[in-house]
C-alpha cells in the first residue's frame, strides 16, 4: 500500500558514511579485496584475500544476507 509519509534510504551513502566513521577510528579499509579465507593463529587472526594476507586481532564480518553461506563451515 501507498505510505504518503514514507520516505527512502540511500544503502550507497549509509555504507560511505559508516567506512568514514571506521577510518576515523583507525579502521583500515582494504576494498576492492575478495576475502577468499580467515584462520585464529593463536593470538588473533590471519585474513588471507587476493592481494595478500594480513594479520589482527579481531576480525569482523559484515557479510550481510550471506552470512548464513559464508559462516556455515
Amino acid at each position: 500500500p501507498y505510505e504518503p509519509t514514507a520516505g527512502f534510504l540511500r544503502p550507497e551513502v549509509g555504507v560511505a558514511a559508516h567506512l568514514d566513521v571506521a577510518a576515523r577510528h583507525g579502521a583500515t579499509i582494504r576494498r576492492p579485496e575478495t576475502v577468499t579465507g580467515w584462520q585464529p593463529d593463536g593470538t588473533g587472526v590471519a585474513v588471507t584475500t587476493t592481494q595478500g594476507t594480513y594479520r589482527a586481532d579481531r576480525l569482523v564480518l559484515t557479510a550481510g544476507p550471506w552470512s548464513a553461506e559464508l559462516l556455515a563451515s
